[in-house]
């Protein structure tokens, strides 16, 4: 696990994916209804910094559903354009 979206300012990431790459902010969906040529990107306040997790397969999927009930953290989910998402990602895996 840990597929991130890098290349970014550490804070803002949310605003920063929607203003300079087209990510639109959403609720989080299901996992069958991300359309087939996008991604969705949990993005996670960590304090001092943010964190652009790419939820590319169901066990990310399911490890960001899990956290929500456990983990208080700020998160603000977003879907973007998976080949972009791809460009930006470290490392590369999906």
């Amino acid at each position: 696990m840990g597929t991130y979206i890098q290349g970014l300012f550490n804070s803002n990431k949310a605003e920063q994916l929607i203003a300079k790459h087209d990510a639109v902010a959403c609720s989080f969906p299901a996992w069958p209804a991300i359309p087939e040529d996008k991604i969705l990107i949990a993005v996670v306040d960590n304090g001092a910094f943010d964190a652009a997790l790419v939820v590319h397969s169901v066990d990310e999927y399911m490890y960001v559903f899990d956290a929500i009930s456990t983990d208080a953290r700020h998160r603000i989910f977003l879907l973007m354009d998976k080949e972009e998402a791809r460009k930006m990602a470290h490392p590369k895996n999906f």
